[in-house]
């Protein structure tokens, strides 16, 4: 699973290119419609079959997200970029929930 907001999404997408067999989900969100990046490229990725992206303007709400965590968190890893106050949020939460501090992983990305 991966988490960005804003401009830290661009760390993301090499990860995205470089495992089309790996399934993903993504969650990116950015201030303004002008701010989401990459659209087309969310767009062709969205027909592999184990591909599901989640873009939109303002911040996702936790359930939102902490609804598509698996419940023994098999498999999961989840790969966070962008601002520090998001990555914050989002560290704190996901341990909260039980999820091993080893399987989260962030890239600060910011203006």
């Amino acid at each position: 699973m991966l988490i960005a907001g804003w401009i830290g999404v661009v760390p993301l997408l090499s990860v995205i290119d470089g495992s089309p067999d790996l399934p993903t989900k993504v969650f990116y969100n950015a201030h303004t419609k002008e701010s989401l990046i990459y659209e087309e490229k969310f767009y062709y990725w969205n027909s592999r079959d184990n591909f599901q992206s989640h873009c939109q303007v303002g911040r996702f709400k936790d359930e939102e997200i902490l609804a598509s965590l698996p419940e023994d968190f098999s498999g999961l890893q989840v790969l966070i970029g962008g601002p520090q106050v998001m990555a914050d949020h989002w560290l704190k939460l996901l341990k909260e929930k039980g999820l091993p501090a080893g399987l989260i992983y962030y890239e600060e990305f910011d203006w």
